[in-house]
């Protein structure tokens, strides 16, 4: 079964670093770190990697994706995994921490099937039309809604494009993109929603 993950992301105020990726992976045991040895393999058994180059100390970002469940599954663990010594980081500043490091706030976390979460938003589906001759995504909704929080999101779990807030519609340009499937998640009047799109 498809399971659709969505979390807001928002970088610490003390954080001393940013990572490029933060893992998600979903796990049947109880995860243990064993002084790190456990995470060694968690970068390639994670279900999403969750790009978190553009997430910052402003404002919240909706990071997001979907992956296939084998069963089971029981916890959901995210981190870097990487360790001190090999994670990817982009310095931000100086830390008030004892140790430098990348702290990151997680809000609004949600994991249901993919199914039902169309089921859900379909009253209030996003409207998406994709226009492969000028590479513009236009979103809106059909009562025309200021929508916030917009990301296009890749089957890796990547928010590839996003914005804050925009008046209806919204247009994302997506040109420079890989052909492929994607996600278009936003969120209006405090409801989420989401509508795939496959880019030609």
């Amino acid at each position: 079964m498809e399971y659709c993950f969505s979390a807001n992301v928002s970088l610490a105020e003390q954080s001393a670093f940013r990572t490029t990726d933060l893992y998600v992976i979903c796990t049947s045991y109880f995860p243990t770190t064993c002084n790190g040895n456990d995470t060694l393999n968690w970068t390639t058994e994670s279900q999403l990697i969750l790009n978190t180059t553009a997430v910052d100390t402003a404002e919240w970002s909706v990071l997001s994706g979907s992956f296939i469940a084998t069963g089971g599954e029981e916890y959901i663990t995210i981190g870097d995994f990487n360790g001190p010594a090999s994670a990817d980081t982009i310095y931000v500043g100086p830390s008030s921490f004892p140790s430098q490091q990348a702290t990151y706030y997680v809000d609004k976390l949600e994991l249901r099937t993919c199914e039902s979460a169309v089921g859900e938003y379909s009253a209030g589906a996003l409207e998406v039309a994709y226009d492969a001759r000028a590479g513009l995504l236009a979103i809106t909704t059909p009562s025309k809604e200021q929508l916030e929080n917009i990301a296009l999101v890749d089957m890796a779990g990547r928010a590839v494009v996003s914005m804050s807030n925009s008046s209806s519609p919204t247009q994302l340009n997506v040109a420079a993109l890989p052909r492929g499937v994607y996600v278009v998640r936003a969120e209006a009047s405090g409801t989420r929603l989401s509508r795939r799109v496959v880019l030609y």
